[in-house]
């Protein structure tokens, strides 16, 4: 009897392997007429990137988010990084990443220097005489949909040299997509710092506002033998990893209780992170400039933005957690951001830090933030005009070129 039960266990099995197997092949098959032969080596050794992570693999969760429609999407390869360092991670020297136009699908090569960050390559010894500007921060400051040359650091760099020739400004563009606070961190005190910065600037705090801490997430990670097991299985299987797509948590429902849970310790440890960050700065010298990230909630539609203010969608998403009892991730995301914003302004005062109220300058253009937090382009030139009349403050010396150029008014002391 036993006998019988485990050959018909078996027999099931087989069965289902061979299902499996079967669908794989059909779907890798109708991928490789949509994207390129190359799908067909996905899980494989020569389907992989030099780091040994599976290349297609944010491509799998496109099919899901775009339907393929002939956008960019297919292209998008910026969302793995996994150069490790010590608590954070980031590009391989020289590695071949694309992005795309959110709104025209236009494609976009991303370029990664020889340090494994976006933009042209720089030295470690800061040339004589140029004013070195850090941008950290992650994906808003990589650039997650922008032309290489329109990302906010790269307008940036433009725009200081324009507006204040006597100096000589070079912006280095650390940002990494993904990172939090901690890691922001430690790849400061590891990259940065050893750049001997004049200016620092930080542009970050959603994905804090969504995600555990590093070290709760890293343990996690570390003891489960399933999540382990699940990723191989996803970076082998185009079917597993499509499956995974269409169960992602975006999709789960929160209630007031779960938010409320989601975001206990959120904005301490936020402001913790960035205490540890300005210790470093003021230890080595420099200028810290924080500047406030703006986001939406995505439960109002893009085209309907115009006219709506960062304080009126978290308003609207209050009255409908009031209203239905629950919130989506990304709605519940963008609620628990506002602690982190509550709590940054207090700090600021008591380290006398300075705060670059990029949020507000945004505020009257929010159609121009095409995800969550993304920019357009012409967001990111809001972004870097704002951030460069406060660092002119700190690091252009007089002249009759710059002494006309006002204050900016969304600069908080």
């Amino acid at each position: 009897m036993r006998k019988h039960w485990v050959r018909g266990l078996l027999q099931v099995l087989i069965v289902g392997v061979l299902i499996l197997l079967t669908v794989e092949v059909g779907f890798r098959g109708y991928l490789a007429l949509r994207i390129g032969p190359s799908i067909l080596l996905y899980g494989t050794s020569f389907g992989r990137t030099a780091d040994g992570s599976a290349e297609h693999s944010p491509l799998l969760r496109s099919i899901y988010h775009r339907r393929m429609r002939g956008t960019g999407e297919e292209f998008h390869n910026i969302r793995q990084h996994e150069h490790r360092a010590e608590n954070y991670s980031k590009y391989h020297p020289n590695q071949i990443r694309y992005t795309y136009d959110a709104i025209t699908g236009e494609v976009y090569h991303a370029s990664i220097n020889a340090r494994g960050f976006r933009g042209s390559d720089f030295t470690d010894q800061k040339p004589p005489g140029v004013v070195r500007v850090v941008a950290l921060g992650a994906s808003s400051t990589f650039g997650y949909h922008n032309r290489d040359d329109l990302t906010y650091p790269a307008q940036l760099e433009r725009m200081l040299d324009e507006r204040c020739p006597e100096r000589d400004f070079e912006v280095i563009n650390l940002g990494i997509p993904h990172l939090l606070s901690d890691e922001i961190v430690a790849l400061f005190l590891a990259e940065g710092l050893p750049l001997s910065p004049d200016v620092v600037t930080f542009y970050e705090g959603f994905n804090d506002s969504g995600s555990g801490h590093t070290k709760a997430r890293k343990l996690v990670a570390e003891r489960s033998a399933l999540k382990s097991f699940h990723r191989w299985t996803r970076e082998r299987f185009v079917v597993v990893a499509f499956i995974d797509s269409l169960v992602s948590e975006r999709t789960k429902r929160f209630s007031g209780q779960q938010f409320e849970t989601h975001t206990a310790g959120k904005a301490a440890h936020f402001v913790e992170n960035l205490g540890l960050l300005a210790d470093a700065v003021e230890e080595a010298g420099a200028k810290l400039l924080v500047a406030r990230q703006q986001a939406r909630s995505l439960l109002v539609l893009r085209e309907e933005l115009p006219g709506v203010r960062f304080r009126d969608e978290i308003a609207l998403v209050r009255e409908k957690l009031d209203r239905e009892g629950w919130l989506s991730r990304d709605e519940r995301n963008f609620l628990a951001y506002e602690s982190l914003l509550n709590a940054l302004e207090p700090w600021a005062s008591e380290r006398g830090v300075t705060l670059v109220d990029t949020l507000g300058a945004l505020d009257p253009h929010r159609e121009e933030i095409v995800s969550w937090v993304h920019l357009s382009h012409e967001g990111n030139r809001i972004i870097a005009n704002t951030l460069a009349s406060a660092i002119l403050e700190l690091e252009c010396r007089p002249s009759p070129t710059t002494a006309s150029l006002p204050a900016h008014p969304l600069i908080v002391r």
